[in-house]
C-alpha cells in the first residue's frame, strides 16, 4: 500500500500539466519506483505457494505487468482506470434500469436519451475546466479513505483514519479527513456495546464452591453444579 501510495502522491502533483512534462516527471520519480516494485514482487512470488491466494494474486499481477506501466511511456494516460470506470459506471446502470421500463417504446428512447445526458455531463465538466490542486488532492485522498474504511470493515474512524493516512506519507488533519468522509457518506460502523443482564449488587448470600472446577468423576451422579442467571 505503501509503494502504492507513493506513486499515487506523484500523480496527484503532476495532473493537470501538459502530457510532455507529465512524461518527463514519471520517467524520473516513478519509473524507479515501479523497477523496485516489480523486483519486491517478483521476490516475494519465489516465497509463497503458486496455488495460494497470495501465490495467485502476485501471478496475476505478473502475467499483466505490462499494462500498470504503459503510463510510463505516455504522458496523456492516467496510470488507472478509474475515471473511465466513474464514467461508464451511470450508464450500465441505465442498461439495468432500462429492463424495467415496462414498454419496448420507453426503452428504446431511454436508450437514446441516456448517451446524450451521459455526453453533456463530459462536455460540461471539460467546460467548467480541471480540478484545483486541492481538489486533485482530495480526490486521492478520498481513494484512500475508500480503502482503509473497506479494509477496517467501516470501523476505521476519523483519528484512526488520520493516523494511517499519514503512515502512507499524507500530511492531513483530522477536519479535512472529518469532511471527506461526511460528504461522501462514509460513515463509521459501530460495534454494539455490552449490555449487562443480571444484577451482582444485590445482598443475597453467595453459594459456595464446592468442585472448584474439578469436575473429574468416576461413575454417575456424583457430583451436580448449578447456575443462576
Amino acid at each position: 500500500m505503501k509503494r502504492i501510495a507513493e506513486l499515487y502522491k506523484i500523480e496527484a502533483e503532476i495532473r493537470g500539466l501538459i502530457p510532455e512534462n507529465r512524461l518527463a516527471i514519471r520517467q524520473d520519480q516513478s519509473a524507479p519506483k515501479i523497477v523496485d516494485f516489480e523486483t519486491w514482487l517478483t521476490h516475494h512470488r519465489a516465497r509463497v505457494s503458486a496455488k495460494s491466494p497470495l501465490g495467485e494474486a502476485l501471478k496475476y499481477i505478473a502475467k499483466y505487468w505490462a499494462g500498470p506501466c504503459r503510463f510510463l511511456v505516455d504522458g496523456r494516460i492516467e496510470m488507472d482506470s478509474n475515471a473511465v470506470e466513474r464514467t461508464i459506471r451511470p450508464i450500465t446502470l441505465n442498461q439495468k434500469n432500462a429492463l424495467f421500463a415496462g414498454h419496448d417504446a420507453g426503452a428504446e428512447n431511454w436508450a437514446t436519451i441516456a448517451p446524450l445526458v451521459e455526453t453533456c455531463k463530459l462536455c460540461l465538466q471539460t467546460v467548467r475546466g480541471a480540478p484545483s490542486h486541492r481538489q486533485r488532492r482530495d480526490m486521492v485522498l478520498l481513494a484512500h479513505i475508500r480503502d482503509q474504511h473497506r479494509l477496517s470493515l467501516g470501523s476505521c474512524g476519523r483519528p484512526r483514519m488520520t493516523a494511517e493516512l499519514n503512515e502512507l506519507g499524507f500530511r492531513v488533519g483530522q477536519r479535512r479527513v472529518g469532511r471527506l468522509m461526511r460528504q461522501n457518506g462514509i460513515q463509521v460502523i459501530r460495534s454494539r456495546t455490552f449490555k449487562r443482564t443480571t444484577d451482582s449488587d444485590n445482598a443475597f448470600n453467595i453459594a459456595p464452591n464446592f468442585l472448584r472446577q474439578d469436575f473429574a468423576t468416576s461413575g454417575l451422579n456424583q457430583k451436580w453444579a448449578g447456575d443462576i442467571t
